[in-house]
């Protein structure tokens, strides 16, 4: 795979994007590697060494632990709640954000809905958007044609505002270091009737927390009945915990109201569309 090089000043100034030629297609680029070497749990994300260990590092031949992987997340019954309550509001159309696509494969079924016209994929893990988005899209059965593969980060969309209908993110919302500006640059991206879909997230719940004070309690005596203390921040990975009010405090603050639709028996997807405007 020949890697084309980045000007930096063309980074930053040019309407064109930046294009990588590789084995799949064009990728676009948005960030340099040597930004993304930067940002906090950049390092860890592209690490192959530990990503090769992982369910989802699939080849074109083999991607049964990928399938078994996303079965065990009731990651397609997600999507399928996702779909039937945004086609209920009448918001499944046009061009779709998977904001921290990883290797793509819920790019590849936002792809195979009919209404949706084209998926940008942005993930700043190169080996996910470069080496495996490819043969997971495969896998998946995914329209790749609809697909345009972004090596770049979800709080810098380098997109005009209004361009996109749905800007989802599926496993990432809990990463981000800082929520309120990634909130931003996705209602700023939106359409004026648009909507942003998390899936992947695992709120935390009152059995969760008590759980966690009561494990603290016996194990370290200590009485901390803070949420924050009972659940720090990862220093590694950069998870972030949510509970269900976390959420609705976060999107609120952007004008924003948040729908909880259940999955199953423990899974949730997050639906956030904007106050309506009255008068």
């Amino acid at each position: 795979m020949v890697e084309l090089p980045i000007d930096p000043e063309i980074q930053e100034t040019s309407n064109l994007p930046v294009r990588h030629k590789d084995a799949y297609g064009d990728l676009e680029m948005w960030i340099s590697h040597d930004a993304v070497s930067e940002v906090f749990t950049g390092a860890f994300w592209n690490d192959e060494d530990i990503e090769r260990q992982k369910e989802w590092w699939v080849t074109e031949h083999e991607h049964q632990s990928l399938l078994e992987h996303l079965e065990a997340l009731n990651a397609q019954e997600s999507f399928a709640v996702a779909i039937q309550y945004l086609r209920g509001l009448g918001k499944l159309s046009g061009r779709v954000l998977d904001a921290g696509a990883g290797t793509c494969w819920s790019a590849a079924l936002w792809s195979r809905v009919p209404e949706i016209e084209s998926v940008d994929a942005v993930e700043f893990s190169w080996h996910r958007i470069s080496t495996l988005a490819g043969p997971t899209v495969a896998a998946l059965g995914g329209n790749a044609d609809k697909i345009n593969r972004v090596f770049g980060s979800f709080t810098d969309i380098r997109r005009p505002s209004g361009y996109y209908r749905i800007a989802a993110m599926t496993a990432a919302f809990h990463h981000c270091s800082e929520p309120e500006v990634l909130i931003s640059e996705l209602d700023r991206c939106l359409s004026s009737g648009g909507a942003i879909v998390l899936m992947g997230e695992e709120p935390v719940t009152t059995p969760a927390i008590l759980r966690r004070f009561a494990a603290n309690l016996i194990k370290r005596r200590r009485f901390r009945c803070s949420f924050e203390a009972l659940f720090p921040l990862h220093p590694e990975i950069g998870d972030h915990y949510y509970r269900f009010k976390d959420y609705t405090r976060l999107f609120a603050a952007a004008g924003y109201n948040v729908e909880f639709l259940p999955v199953g028996q423990t899974d949730v997807v997050i639906v956030a569309t904007r106050h309506e405007q009255s008068g």
